[in-house]
């Protein structure tokens, strides 16, 4: 299993005062919350399922094979597939709720973020989630790709470009490898991510991959200056390559 190597020195911690676009979101979620939802239960807390010799799943776990898991919350999902997956392993995550004013204070990145909420925000939950990964048991993996969906309707509040390059629904990653519990990579800047359902880039949906473990989050950014366009341009092609090298193993 592959880590990540960055130096936690070179990535600058920057805080933020509340963005003017958060102001309106408050206004426009305010107004969404005041109409009647239905009743779909939120089914917070940690889920755990097995991958590989001994793989399971539950009420809230859904197997798809061996090497791949949906981790289901009902308003929102977390699908987890391993490549190059030997042994077994127990993966477990936690949907921890995430304040904007948490999520503020976590970003160690130069670019303004707003956490995306995957569910209409309540008194005392902004509908952000942090997803807290945890993996046990011996097994080994090469890569693994996560789609995290969402029913919650954020497109209007938080819209995607066109296509991909225009993105602005991101997740952003809290890598294991490093200490502390600082987002510090935008993993569609670094790997590259695809916005689901597939062909129609909107919410509420991303798919991105990574070989490392951490909490995860889902995030929004404006539209990226033409250098950033370019770094998420590299990340993309190093999605595809990944693509085409596990096909070629297929």
């Amino acid at each position: 299993m592959s880590n990540h190597t960055e130096n936690p020195g070179s990535i600058p911690t920057i805080r933020r005062k509340p963005s003017t676009l958060r102001t309106l979101i408050q206004a426009g979620v305010l107004a969404a919350v005041l109409i009647p939802l239905g009743s779909v239960a939120i089914e917070a807390g940690p889920i755990t399922c097995g991958f590989g010799g001994y793989y399971y799943g539950g009420e809230s776990c859904f197997n798809s094979s061996s090497s791949s898991n949906t981790f289901d919350w009902g308003p929102y999902s977390f699908q987890l597939t391993f490549y190059g997956l030997t042994g077994s392993l127990d993966v477990t995550i936690n949907d921890a709720p995430l304040t904007q004013a948490a999520f503020d204070s976590r970003v160690a990145l130069p670019d303004p973020y707003d956490c995306v909420s995957l569910v209409a925000p309540t008194a005392g939950d902004d509908g952000c989630r942090d997803f807290e990964i945890s993996v046990t048991g011996s097994g080994d993996w090469d890569t693994y790709d996560l789609e995290i969906l969402w029913g919650f309707d954020t497109n209007l509040i938080y819209p995607n470009g066109p296509d991909n390059f225009d993105g602005r629904v991101r997740v952003l990653q809290n890598p294991g490898s490093l200490a502390g519990n600082e987002y510090t990579i935008d993993m569609c800047l670094t790997y590259g991510c695809e916005y689901l359902p597939y062909p129609f880039p909107v919410d509420p949906g991303i798919r991105s991959g990574d070989t490392d473990f951490s909490s995860m989050t889902v995030a929004w950014t404006p539209i990226p200056e033409p250098g950033t366009l370019a770094l998420l341009g590299s990340g993309l092609t190093g999605l595809a390559y990944r693509y085409r090298r596990r096909k070629s193993r297929a």
